[in-house]
């Protein structure tokens, strides 16, 4: 090579290798151009790492014009893909150095590093060796570090690839290499050439084209983009009968080639995917050699960036229909990644297809705006298989939008279920948090309570007003003790809970007849014409001892009915109804899970005393995530000052227990009217 020369000829006592903090340039004399003070160069900077784990650094200057200046590579041994990125930089700043140059711009297409060295805190990094960079940044000289996309980086990538199979000496670069000379033409005028190479092979042929060579390879570019979608037309016409974003058509994308036409209109995505799988590699989460799937990608964004840093082996699909099932055997792929997880109405489908096509020991990366610690944890809580790695906040395609990158593993053994029955040993922090924050209860007990406890409802801090709800398999409302639709569901649920554009199935519990021809009308309302106690058998219903009262109470959607066992109600039976009752507990158990969630409003004319000691036995009360309960006592009547009512028998010192014993157990229960 006329155009390089191997430094340790004449420096062989200053030769690096990857532990040695020594520069490997630091008397070279490469360039005999004379600077001016006040010109700014451009310091491009890349790494690589082989199949076999041996990195190689290279990096190139230039002048204010773009004009060859200078350039370096060399290997560095055992290392991974952030490591040659961050050694490129160390060599680059030295060789710059070096030549006496005192203002640079750095670039670099590895968005992890340039932000590790634009970090506040780079001077006590972690990274012994990004200290050792922030070292050099200190020193007397004016310093600009940006990233660029891979394409604006071409020059360095092809004397990173060129290193590859190389000696293990470090490499001068006196001459501009000529194999080099259009890549830095064309990057001058603001173009790039664009090359996939493969990353079996153990070396590069040098890179030259003709101008008409040029010209034919991207007419061929463009010709295969338009085969291509022409053929895909036909495929969806002829065999599917549908669009791509139309009923259950799935859409695969797994193009090697892409021409600049197929993805122009979202370059930018393209670019930031390319940063995020970088830096999945840099981690370990992703490798060259990793089978990818990337799921909900309606453009193929993803599939593009991964196959641009070398992920060859990638596949990209998206299906409008929410409930499918992945066309892929199980346990495919080594490394899958969605963007998309929020936008299903079936989640817990989407994350047991992922348990099912991921390999034991694979990676799921997910980007979702989870806003807080209740939506992180139902997010995990998708997975059976997959095992917590990390998380982070990092921007996301469309600054200021902030997302969340979640790194999951599949364990090679599935863990066992959890189980709901029984006592809970604890009360996650994420609960506990939860109540802090919701209303206080009232400790005394209310002289008109048929005014203060209207007027707390209007304090009352919703769940959802809390916390993001996404992620849930489904979302369910309970009114046990609905009277008519318009008592609670039509007027409060439907009007003033904040349900997040969710949408929930209605169950409405309700043993009063009076009341059961009404819900015909209402098919978004599953009635069950029973009374909820704590087993299944036959009760009695009495609904009132006043003819009149409960002529009155039926108009204005307001029964007053109290459940009792056939053996207590014998001598009641002229006032009282027949009817069936129904285990509660095990009746919610049957209609909701743990990842469902749960709405309950409770208002049962003192059976409350029953009913929650029977959830709580049975652990149904861990299934209900808020819970509106109307506790009946023993209170002052409206109607007559200082005297108590004498339907109810329990105090309010025990509705204030029950409640206080329910918050304990995690369960956010509110005072109800």
């Amino acid at each position: 090579m006329v155009w390089a020369r191997h430094i340790c000829s004449s420096h062989a006592a200053k030769s690096s290798s990857f532990t040695s903090p020594s520069p490997p340039f630091a008397t070279a004399n490469c360039c005999k151009c004379q600077l001016g003070p006040a010109s700014w160069f451009t310091l491009n900077t890349d790494g690589v790492v082989s199949s076999s784990g041996h990195g190689f650094v290279d990096g190139l200057l230039r002048d204010t014009e773009g004009s060859w200046v200078g350039g370096f590579s060399r290997a560095i041994g055992m290392t991974d893909a952030l490591q040659a990125k961050l050694w490129a930089i160390h060599d680059g700043l030295t060789f710059a150095r070096s030549l006496g140059i005192n203002q640079i711009q750095l670039q670099s297409d590895n968005l992890l590093a340039v932000n590790l060295l634009k970090n506040q805190d780079v001077v006590s990094s972690s990274f012994s060796l990004v200290r050792t960079i922030a070292n050099l940044l200190h020193r007397a000289w004016l310093m600009d570090i940006s990233w660029i996309p891979w394409e604006g980086n071409s020059p360095a990538d092809w004397l990173a690839k060129k290193a590859l199979g190389s000696s293990c000496q470090p490499l001068i670069l006196d001459f501009l290499p000529p194999d080099l000379l259009l890549l830095l033409s064309a990057d001058a005028h603001g173009a790039s050439l664009m090359q996939i190479p493969s990353h079996n092979q153990p070396s590069m042929e040098p890179f030259t084209l003709k101008p008409n060579v040029l010209k034919n390879i991207l007419v061929r570019f463009l010709s295969f983009g338009v085969l291509l979608l022409a053929v895909r037309f036909a495929f969806l016409i002829a065999i599917r009968g549908q669009s791509c974003v139309a009923g259950d058509d799935f859409c695969l994308f797994n193009v090697r080639h892409m021409s600049s036409v197929a993805v122009q209109s979202d370059k930018r995505y393209i670019h930031y995917y390319s940063s995020v799988f970088q830096d999945l590699i840099a981690y370990g989460y992703l490798s060259p050699n990793s089978k990818s799937l990337c799921i909900d990608t309606l453009t193929g964004e993803e599939v593009l960036a991964l196959k641009r840093i070398g992920v060859s082996d990638s596949i990209g699909i998206s299906k409008k229909s929410s409930r499918w099932k992945q066309p892929f055997k199980g346990s495919t792929f080594d490394f899958e990644f969605s963007s998309g997880l929020e936008s299903s109405r079936f989640p817990v489908e989407f994350g047991s297809e992922i348990c099912r096509t991921l390999k034991p020991g694979g990676f799921l990366v997910a980007h979702v705006t989870a806003k807080d610690a209740y939506s992180f944890q139902s997010f995990l809580d998708l997975f059976d298989c997959l095992r917590w790695i990390r998380s982070r906040e990092t921007d996301g395609p469309d600054p200021p939008t902030k997302i969340q990158e979640i790194v999951m593993k599949k364990e090679r053994q599935k863990p066992s279920p959890n189980n709901n029955s029984g006592e809970k040993d604890s009360v996650p922090e994420l609960k506990r948090e939860i109540i802090r924050n919701a209303e206080a209860l009232i400790q005394q007990e209310p002289l008109r309570p048929w005014i203060t406890m209207k007027r707390n409802i209007e304090n009352i801090k919703y769940l959802t007003s809390m916390v993001d709800i996404s992620f849930k398999r489904k979302y369910v409302y309970i009114d046990v003790g609905a009277r008519s639709y318009a008592s609670s569901i039509g007027n409060w649920f439907k009007k003033q809970y904040p349900k997040q554009n969710k949408h929930f199935e209605i169950y409405a519990i309700e043993a009063d007849k009076a009341f059961h021809e009404e819900y015909k009308a209402r098919k978004s309302v599953k009635l069950l014409p029973y009374a909820a106690w704590i087993r299944n058998e036959t009760l009695f219903f009495e609904i009132t001892r006043d003819p009149k009262r409960k002529s009155i109470a039926t108009q204005r959607g307001r029964g007053m009915g109290r459940i009792h066992p056939v053996q207590s109600s014998a001598s009641y039976v002229e006032d009282v109804d027949r009817i069936q009752g129904f285990d509660l507990a095990e009746w919610l158990t049957s209609v909701a899970g743990e990842r469902d969630f749960v709405v309950m409003k409770m208002d049962v004319e003192g059976a409350e005393f029953h009913l929650m000691p029977r959830l709580i036995e049975t652990g149904a009360v861990y299934l209900i995530d808020e819970m509106f309960l109307e506790c009946h006592y023993n209170r002052w009547q409206k109607c007559c000052p200082a005297q108590r009512s004498p339907k109810y028998h329990n105090t309010y010192r025990q509705c204030l227990d029950l409640f206080t014993s329910l918050r304990a157990r995690g369960l956010l229960v509110h005072q109800w009217r």
